[in-house]
């Protein structure tokens, strides 16, 4: 298991935001905890990205729980920024739980992040058996190909 974790350095802002990981498994786990700032975001997000592509370069899918628990609904602006640093990073297979506070924080991550890939819970318990449920072991399912003739008489 690797971990990495994000402290926030800017006054009047507490939020900490850690992610444990295993690359054999395709095991995700992370947490998240009060307010963030734009930089720490940033650089949290660009850490999961690299994890999710680490993962499925193994061939697995991502199976990511991600403790919200004691986050708070974030500002538009980074909410903005999770949503473009997420985009496009998930493959069919791979499922994120995640674990928030209460149903502000659970409303705005269902409107920033894909629905595809993520439930939100406010109970522990739903949220890991809704993971086991998803979980897929094995290989991943590969990123859908576009298909297209090209050229005279097609």
């Amino acid at each position: 298991m690797q971990s990495r974790q994000h402290f926030n350095e800017e006054p009047g802002v507490d939020g900490e935001l850690s992610v444990t990981f295993d690359l054999i498994g395709g095991a995700v786990q992370a947490r998240g905890t009060g307010i963030w700032s734009p930089p720490q975001v940033k650089g949290y997000f660009e850490d999961w990205r690299h994890v999710v592509k680490a993962v499925h370069a193994n061939g697995l899918a991502v199976s990511a729980f991600v403790d919200m628990g004691e986050g708070l609904a974030q500002s538009d602006e980074v909410a903005g920024i999770i949503a473009t640093m997420t985009r496009n990073i998930y493959r069919p297979g791979d499922a994120v739980a995640m674990l928030v506070s209460n149903s502000l924080a659970k409303n705005q991550m269902r409107r920033t992040l894909d629905a595809r890939y993520h439930e939100y819970f406010i109970s522990r318990s739903a949220a890991q058996t809704w993971l086991k449920g998803r979980a897929v072991r094995g290989p991943a399912a590969p990123p859908a190909v576009p298909t297209a003739r090209f050229g005279r008489g097609l």
